[in-house]
Order: C-alpha cells, then structure tokens, then sequence
C-alpha cells in the first residue's frame, strides 16, 4: 500500500510539473528557436521543447540498440520522457539565469551547431548524390 502511495505522489508532482510547463508555453513564445542562438534554444527547451526531442531520443535507442527495446519496460517509457523532460526543462531554466556561463558557452554552441548543419547537409547531400549512381568510382 505504501508503494502504491508513493508511486502517486510522483505521478502527482510529476505531472503538475509538466502542465506547468506546458502552462508557461504560451509565455515564452510557441514559435521554433533561433539554432545559433544559446539562449533562444534554452528558453525553447524551459517552455517545453524538450520533451520532443527526448521522446524521439528515447524511441531511437530504444528501437536501434539491440535488446533494449525488449527489455526495457514499456509502463517506464513515459515516466522516462517526463522525467526526463521536467529536468531537462528546469536545468534550462537555470541555464539562462547563468549570464558569465552563456557568455562564454555562446561562441562555442553556435560552432557546434554550425558543424552539426554542416555535417547534416553534407551527409543528406551524399545520400541523394547516391540514390541517383551520381558517385564518381575508380576505374
């Protein structure tokens, strides 16, 4: 019975927590981040952002790693995402507080993230360049 209580109680404080987030949505703004930008990234991931990409996250490794689809519960899969989601939101929220440490990471996130379109393109560009036999070979 105990057990039972408990497990409501997170349910609880887990779930007022994502509907305040969801909540403060509309507060921060619904439209997609600025990529180049730390702190427009982090105020999309506080008002709710998060949650997709860690579900989606999730559902990738889940579905490519072996045995972990299988062996992982699926009554956890959601509590995984919420958790997770809630935490990701508020270590965000805390982030954009710290304005030393975003002037420092600033340069460097939009390095990163210019390499990740980079890379992203590059790769997009290869798998099309492929499917149509455009690929130059040895002879």
């Amino acid at each position: 019975m105990k057990r039972l209580f408990v497990l409501a109680l997170i349910t609880l404080v887990v779930a007022s927590l994502s509907l305040l987030l969801i909540a403060a949505r509309p507060l921060q703004g619904s439209s997609p981040p600025d990529w180049s930008n730390l702190v427009s990234v982090l105020t999309w991931v506080a008002a709710g952002g998060a949650f997709y990409y860690i579900g989606k996250g999730l559902s990738l490794l889940l579905e490519k790693v072996p045995g972990w689809g299988s062996k992982f519960p699926a009554f956890l899969r959601p509590w995984t995402v919420l958790i997770l989601g809630v935490g990701a939101a508020f270590g965000a929220q805390y982030l954009i507080t710290q304005v030393d440490l975003l002037a420092k990471l600033s340069p460097w996130f939009e390095r990163v993230i210019l390499l990740g379109f980079i890379w992203y393109g590059t790769q997009t560009q290869f798998e099309e360049m492929k499917a149509a036999d455009r690929i130059l070979r040895p002879a």
